[in-house]
């Protein structure tokens, strides 16, 4: 979780400086009035997105205690390179593009290499949960880069490049930790964690009791049976064994010690069910969820006039709102028998409408903020990682894939595609109206709904289903505990 925060404090920097970068005279580089914060930014994005692509495939060929350390080394490397650039009294943007550039790319290792460690350790029983709560530390960690700016700036009087140096250093030691210390196998420790994902119990339950037809039987046919087993009818069955049951269902899981696990291709992943609905739908949300980040510290200081301290509560408040909505929507959707989509669905619903509020009740701003957060930032933690873990280690998987760092790589690479483009449209909007900016940031969320709307129904009709299979199983043991 450190790690994933050192990362995040790296950026939460950079956007806490731009306004420095774009307007301090000393030591700035003269870019006011320009959209250069918003091509480098799109520099970044576009390097990230097409970095995600690659080191997800990557991360499920090689080991991840190796590539995402010299990742975060290079990272490093190039945080502090850009800083030079101010030493140096750089002013062109290409010295500095080029350097985003190679840091976005570098940064993309991260995410999707450690999705698949923290899938490995934790089952789906609680994986919304555990997910929900670990995808946090992003926002741990913009929260610690915000407190860390204000401190830098405050009492150690340091700008921008010294920022920056501070979180270079941090993320390059924590680079080595991972190295030394990381574990993405828990089978290497010789500890082994549930790999079989469907809902099933080594029991009989009233499920089990079927006619000569295979339809169900009735809670008072099934009574009959187990309280008088040698004179029920022929046509009524006694159920099946439930180990055999149980073997014949996973017959596909059991062999998978028998075989290596070979990483997917990239094309391959593609047509696994619900990538492409849940890849569009992250799209949009990741363009509404960095528009937000990367630009309501200088919509705060532009339009509503905030100190630097006022920004960072601001800023704060939306970390916090994050925060609290990716641990309570990933526990509903674990409650609702692991189903994302609909949550997801909702989500977007509800933070279009937030987003729309900013504009409409200015003075609430702060409490709007938090509810963006709450629902956009949860939605794109649930996609981004728990429903990636879900689909990669579904039962309609084949257990010789290995395909969890290229799905996370893919939905977060998706993301930031839309959240390089929308940087370009809201660098370009922002100039004629912030009302503009977040209608745009409104629309996009709200449609976000759309791609994920079938996956949303078909997982509701699977809701129900579930529902009513618990109910009977519930009637059949307590017919089987009366006995």
């Amino acid at each position: 979780m450190s790690h994933m925060q050192a990362c995040m404090c790296c950026e939460k920097d950079g956007q806490f400086c731009n306004k420095d970068i774009e307007s301090e005279s000393s030591p700035g580089l003269g870019w006011e009035g320009t959209q250069n914060i918003g091509y480098l930014d799109f520099s970044f994005l576009i390097a990230y997105s097409i970095g995600l692509f690659i080191s997800g495939n990557l991360g499920d060929r090689y080991p991840v205690r190796v590539i995402v350390p010299a990742g975060f080394l290079l990272v490093s490397i190039m945080t502090f390179m850009f800083t030079m650039g101010g030493e140096w009294r750089i002013t062109s943007c290409w010295y500095y593009a080029f350097f985003f550039t190679i840091s976005g790319f570098s940064q993309s290792i991260g995410w999707p290499n450690y999705v698949p460690v923290m899938a490995n350790w934790f089952s789906k029983e609680s994986r919304g949960l555990v997910l929900g709560i670990w995808c946090t530390c992003q926002n741990v960690g913009n929260i610690c880069g915000a407190i860390l700016v204000n401190v830098l700036r405050e009492y150690c009087g340091m700008d921008w490049m010294w920022s920056l140096r501070v979180i270079s250093i941090m993320i390059g030691v924590l680079a080595l930790l991972n190295l030394m210390f990381l574990i993405s196998e828990p089978s290497s420790v010789g500890i082994e964690i549930d790999a079989v994902e469907g809902n099933l119990e080594i029991k009989n339950n009233i499920n089990d009791y079927k006619d000569a037809n295979g339809e169900n039987l009735s809670s008072q046919s099934i009574e009959m049976i187990i309280l008088n087993p040698k004179e029920a009818p022929e046509s009524h069955l006694k159920p099946p064994s439930p180990t055999n049951s149980f073997l014949k269902q996973n017959s596909r899981h059991t062999q998978d010690t028998k075989f290596e696990k070979k990483a997917i291709s990239f094309w391959k992943a593609w047509l696994i069910p619900k990538v492409i609905p849940y890849g569009i739908c992250i799209a949009l949300v990741k363009l509404a969820t960095y528009g937000i980040l990367l630009w309501l510290p200088v919509f705060a200081d532009e339009a509503l006039h905030y100190s630097h301290k006022g920004i960072g509560y601001l800023a704060i408040s939306y970390d916090i709102g994050t925060i609290i909505g990716s641990v309570i929507l990933g526990k509903l959707s674990d409650i609702i028998y692991h189903k994302r989509a609909p949550i997801a669905f909702a989500g977007c619903l509800a933070g279009s409408t937030f987003f729309m509020l900013v504009i409409l009740q200015p003075s609430y701003i702060m409490i709007t903020i938090f509810f963006v957060g709450f629902f956009v930032g949860g939605v794109f933690n649930i996609v981004a990682a728990t429903a990636a873990a879900d689909i990669a280690k579904s039962n309609e998987m084949d257990p010789r894939d290995k395909a969890l760092a290229t799905i996370s790589g893919i939905y977060d690479g998706c993301g930031s595609i839309g959240s390089a483009f929308g940087s370009l449209v809201i660098s370009s909007i922002r100039n004629a109206s912030w009302n503009g900016v977040f209608v745009f940031l409104s629309s996009c969320i709200f449609l976000a709904s759309f791609p994920i709307f079938k996956v949303m129904i078909h997982e509701i009709k699977e809701i129900f289903s579930l529902r009513e299979q618990k109910r009977r199983e519930n009637i059949g043991e307590k017919l089987l505990s009366d006995l």
